[in-house]
């Protein structure tokens, strides 16, 4: 074993183990920072096996708007509205049949999408320029209408979360 694919394997176990323990510590741990937490953990765990595929461009996205945008955007909503579970709280509810169900849906969809061949796909050549030209050229207004509903969003949460008194 060489050092380079040493250290790939190293990466690619280290980035599972964030992505896998950090996705165990949201559903499992009683309070909503701790899983917010977590759920940083796991998307950087992510990013890390985006790099080990080499997509850098989806690493830093996924970095920069997951761990960056969303996480903050749920400590906030967590702060603004003040709920914390705590011992009290039941860590399961009436839905654990439903969810329950949903993921052995979830396992058939992803057990039949690894057996069907979906043949070689072929690299593109700079992949970050031509997802930057795709994006402000031909998507430019969508991308547009996306950010409105996101900013409506955040006022709206922001309106939802004040005090009424």
């Amino acid at each position: 074993m060489t050092v380079e694919s040493f250290a790939i394997y190293f990466g690619f176990f280290l980035s599972a183990f964030l992505a896998v323990g950090g996705a165990l510590g949201v559903v499992l741990l009683p309070n909503l920072v701790h899983c917010a937490f977590s759920l940083a953990l796991s998307l950087l765990g992510v990013a890390g096996i985006f790099m080990l595929i080499d997509a850098p461009f989806l690493a830093v996205i996924q970095v920069l708007v997951y761990v960056g945008g969303i996480v903050v955007l749920i400590l906030f909503a967590i702060m603004l509205t003040g709920r914390m579970m705590g011992k009290g709280e039941r860590q399961f509810n009436k839905q654990s049949l439903s969810a329950l169900i949903f993921v052995l849906l979830f396992f058939a969809i992803l057990i039949i999408t690894l057996w069907i061949d979906w043949g070689a796909v072929k690299p593109l050549d700079d992949t970050t320029a031509t997802i930057a030209r795709e994006v402000f050229q031909n998507y430019s207004f969508p991308l547009m209408i996306l950010a409105v509903v996101l900013f409506l969003s955040a006022v709206g949460a922001l309106v939802l979360a004040r005090d009424k008194s």
